[in-house]
């Protein structure tokens, strides 16, 4: 082998010599990427979880705040309720016997005159 192919075999294996550390260093950092990306789906999932651990909780309480406003404004309704029937019907009674004294003031002069 002469001088001229010892160099350029040389350089030839130079060459890869630096595109495999290039290589490995390139792997390197995606297996690193890889490790990165591992740790930010764990954190993601954990969060994801306690967030919807936090949305279930905070539903539930709200649900049962809104179940005891609804329970205590049905009861007040109906206590309005029976107060407004009771009330209509000693009205309903008052305007009958209102309107059955005018009947009577109406009509007692008709029998008078004669």
């Amino acid at each position: 082998m002469e001088l001229e192919e010892i160099l350029k075999k040389y350089i030839e294996v130079k060459k890869m010599l630096e595109e495999n550390e290039l290589l490995a260093e390139t792997g390197l950092i995606n297996l690193d990427r890889s490790k990165n990306f591992k740790v930010a789906e764990a954190l993601l999932a954990r969060t994801t979880k306690a967030d919807a651990d936090f949305l279930a909780e905070t539903t539930k309480a709200d649900a049962e705040v809104l179940a005891k406003a609804t329970e205590k404004a049905a009861f007040e309704l109906r206590k309005s309720n029976e107060i407004s029937v009771k009330w209509m019907t000693w009205l309903t009674i008052a305007i009958l016997t209102v309107g059955l004294i005018q009947i009577i003031v109406t009509v007692i002069p008709f029998f008078k005159l004669k």
